[in-house]
């Protein structure tokens, strides 16, 4: 089971993380002059395969992918199994970051 030991680290203002977030670390502007110019809302991005970056998909089917990597669950009185194994769930989430050092890849 997951155990979390010692204090955690400084990290920095969570709006520098949302902010790298939103950009893809700065690469699009947040807050183009005309919200049509943003590009994640123009049909040629949604219509790319862009690997672990432009899925598009609603809260419900989102909320389904990952309630399916924890357990099974009963969609319309079907039962569809988990995604992934415990075991292989419990490696997913161990952090590789030493204890008391903030996350370099989010933080860095």
């Amino acid at each position: 089971s997951l155990k979390i030991t010692g204090n955690p680290p400084t990290l920095p203002s969570l709006s520098v993380f949302i902010k790298k977030a939103l950009t893809l670390n700065g690469a699009f502007s947040i807050l183009p002059e005309n919200p049509n110019d943003l590009l994640f809302n123009k049909a040629k991005l949604h219509q790319a395969e862009i690997p672990a970056a432009n899925g598009i998909t609603n809260a419900r089917a989102l909320a389904r992918i990952y309630a399916r990597l924890m357990s099974d669950i009963n969609e319309d009185g079907q039962i569809e199994q988990r995604l992934i194994s415990e075991k292989t769930l419990l490696q997913a989430i161990k952090s590789a970051t030493p204890v008391n050092e903030p996350d370099l890849v989010l933080f860095g």
